[in-house]
């Protein structure tokens, strides 16, 4: 029975636990460390498990249970469209965290599993000596810490703006004045006197809206990191097939090479045999780095596509009550808030729109790459194979939501629509 015990215990840490160097791979080292921070990922580093393992459970049933009080607050609040839009601008972006938690519970094990894979197919890369290589995918490591910085520092400052905003308020508020409490978000608490329990909800919401900051800014930049690994290994896969003659030379003894460019030099009809089985076999590794990326792209659709579809049912009616709402609110810091929350939500729809579109244009590029090479001065059995390659197996590659294609076109329908409902409000309460 103890063996059991134990032989289980040691799946448990194979399966949800990681080495700690995968913390430290420059390409998502921040977000790793922020969904470690939150208790979501486990590292091997924390000889105490356990109790990390329990911190991210207690964040996420809090952050639960406070989403369901923004839905009960809602129903209370029902047929007051200020009020309502008010809730909604934070109660929605809650939902789509949820769905998010909920789907990297059910899949934590694929997700580790993608992870490794990234770690495992990028040092080959980065401790190479192919040069431009390892140029591309730095360019594109550099790519998504900006971005991630960029995207944490305007989520940082808009959740911080909402806090401080809310407690400088307090000072000025008014009991007499028969207007709601200056409270960071629109929830339900089980009292009646709000201002007299102000502190106490405050101090409850500062640590929603820390979770929030966490759990967002990791996750969203976590899905990036893993866009796009898989666009530099798109453009890598370009630049390998566009430059495939330099490969297989590279590869070759310097006699053969000296027999192949006599060959050229002459323009003798007769191929060189160590280069055309050389040239076989590159392409070859070639054609099954890009069956990897495909395997690879489908898996990342398959996770994330739950709530990539539920971001787009949602994120209309989201960004549509936070136009409502900074529209017609007078403060002008209010204002300066509202803008700041609007770009973090079309920030977040970006990440995921614009990138999976990369996807599929770096993919479609594979064709005219491939026939940039030399493939006319190949051998006949070779030039056969590419044909036979370039026709049929690169398809157009297409990140799916459910019954969604993840476009451009769909970002930009989502942004019409909320508009479209920001003029409709509009209508109804003038």
């Amino acid at each position: 029975m103890a063996n059991k015990i134990l032989n289980f215990a040691d799946r448990l840490i194979n399966r949800f636990i990681l080495d700690g160097k995968l913390f430290k791979n420059p390409l998502f080292n921040i977000p790793l460390n922020g969904l470690k921070i939150f208790g979501y990922l486990i590292s091997r580093d924390q000889w105490v498990w356990k109790p990390h393992c329990f911190r991210g459970t207690v964040f996420t049933i809090t952050f639960v249970l406070f989403n369901i009080s923004q839905y009960i607050d809602l129903v209370q609040l029902w047929g007051n469209l200020d009020e309502m839009m008010q809730n909604a601008s934070t109660t929605l972006l809650f939902t789509t965290t949820v769905i998010r938690m909920f789907s990297f519970y059910w899949n934590r094990s694929r997700y580790l599993a993608v992870i490794r894979e990234v770690d495992t197919q990028m040092h080959p890369i980065l401790n190479g000596t192919h040069k431009e290589e390892k140029k591309i995918f730095f360019s594109y490591i550099k790519y998504a810490r900006t971005l991630t910085i960029a995207f944490i520092s305007i989520a940082v400052i808009t959740a911080n703006g909402m806090n401080i905003y809310s407690f400088i308020q307090s000072f000025f508020y008014d009991p007499d004045s028969g207007l709601y409490p200056p409270t960071i978000l629109r929830s339900w608490f089980p009292t009646n006197d709000i201002w007299g329990h102000f502190y106490h909800i405050y101090a409850v919401q500062f640590y929603i809206m820390w979770l929030g900051i966490i759990i967002v800014s990791s996750w969203h930049t976590f899905v990036l990191s893993l866009m796009v690994y898989c666009i530099a290994m798109l453009q890598i896969l370009n630049y390998r097939f566009e430059h495939f003659d330099d490969y297989v030379m590279e590869s070759l003894p310097e006699k053969v090479q000296q027999v192949v460019w006599n060959t050229r030099k002459f323009r003798i009809v007769d191929n060189v045999a160590e280069y055309d089985v050389k040239a076989v076999e590159i392409f070859e590794e070639f054609m099954e780095e890009h069956r990897r990326i495909l395997r690879y792209v489908r898996e990342l659709s398959h996770l994330i596509g739950i709530y990539v579809f539920a971001d787009f049912i949602i994120y209309s009616a989201l960004i549509c009550a936070l136009l409502f709402q900074t529209s017609e609110t007078s403060d002008e810091i209010q204002k300066i808030i509202g803008i700041f929350y609007i770009v973090t939500m079309i920030v977040i729809l970006w990440i995921h729109y614009w990138h999976a579109n990369e996807i599929s244009v770096h993919n479609s590029e594979l064709a005219k790459s491939m026939f940039m090479s030399n493939w006319y001065d190949q051998s006949r059995k070779f030039k056969k194979m590419f044909l036979m390659f370039s026709q049929t197996n690169t398809p157009p590659v297409k990140m799916r939501a459910s019954v969604l294609v993840i476009t451009l076109d769909v970002f930009i329908n989502i942004l019409r629509a909320s508009y479209s409902y920001f003029t409709l409000l509009n209508q109804i309460k003038g």
